[in-house]
Parts: C-alpha cells; sequence; structure tokens
C-alpha cells in the first residue's frame, strides 16, 4: 500500500512540473482598469486557462485551452459565482455532458453531446425541478420529443 502510495504520489509531482516558465501570462482591461481577461499563451497559441470578468470583477467564464484548441471543461458562471453551465470539450468539440442551471441552483437544461452535436436525451425543467420537454436526439437529429407544445415554444 505504502508503494503505490508513493508511486502515485510520484506521478502527480512529475505531471505537475510542467515547466510554467514558458506559458506567457496575458490581461486584457476594461476602460475602467479592471481585469477584462486573463489567459495564457505558449507559441503565440492559447495554452492553459482562460479567465473572462465582468465590469464589476466578477468571474464570468472559465476555459482551458491546448495550442489553440479548447478542451476540458467550459465553465460559466452567474455574476454572484454560482455555476451557470458547464459543458464539456474535446478537440475543440463539444463531446458529453453539458447543464445549466437556474439561478436557485435547480438544473435548467441537461443535454449530451457528440462530435459538438446534439446526441441523446435532451431535457429541460422549470425551476422547481418539473420536466417541461424531453428530445431524444442521434447526432443532431431529433427522433422523439414529448411534450410538443413546449417545444413549439423553443423554436
Amino acid at each position: 500500500m505504502k508503494r503505490i502510495l508513493f508511486l502515485l504520489a510520484s506521478i502527480s509531482t512529475i505531471v505537475g512540473c510542467r515547466d510554467k516558465t514558458s506559458l506567457k501570462e496575458n490581461k486584457v482591461f476594461f476602460p475602467n482598469g479592471k481585469l477584462k481577461l486573463l489567459y495564457y499563451t505558449e507559441n503565440d497559441k492559447l495554452n492553459g486557462d482562460r479567465f473572462e470578468y465582468d465590469l464589476q470583477g466578477n468571474l464570468i467564464t472559465k476555459f482551458k485551452f491546448k495550442n489553440d484548441v479548447q478542451c476540458d471543461t467550459a465553465f460559466y458562471y452567474y455574476p454572484n459565482g454560482k455555476l451557470n453551465e458547464y459543458q464539456i470539450f474535446k478537440e475543440g468539440k463539444r463531446e458529453g455532458n453539458m447543464e445549466r442551471y437556474w439561478p436557485n441552483g435547480s438544473i435548467q437544461i441537461k443535454s449530451q453531446f457528440k462530435n459538438n452535436q446534439q446526441d441523446g436525451l435532451y431535457f429541460k425543467l422549470d425551476s422547481l425541478g418539473d420536466t417541461l420537454i424531453t428530445i431524444n436526439y442521434r447526432m443532431g437529429k431529433i427522433l422523439e420529443v414529448k411534450n410538443d407544445e413546449a417545444f413549439q415554444k423553443l423554436k
């Protein structure tokens, strides 16, 4: 057991020791002097985290890039700091789960993506958690809609 823990600690040290000096920190400011964007580049390409702030200094988005391509999970925030939405990206395309939240923290939309297209079940819920509409997608095409009246309102 001690060997396994030592091995895991060694791996995390090696992985975490990436030469961060090669990353250049970039900042963009609002006219009032407050930070608007903070991002990192390497060889003139976006690499690492990208943070966007509103005029009040609140974090509103957090993305991750590798060689100018969006990857990992993108986070969107309400001005009060609560999570508004997250989406998973792989090689610049939406891939996997996406969830959007009401300001009260309950789920508003739940969906899945494959190769940047909706694929699987999409749910839209009201702020109390009741399902308003369910759509089944296959590679961006609608296969089935439950509660068609609500769907017409979404168009």
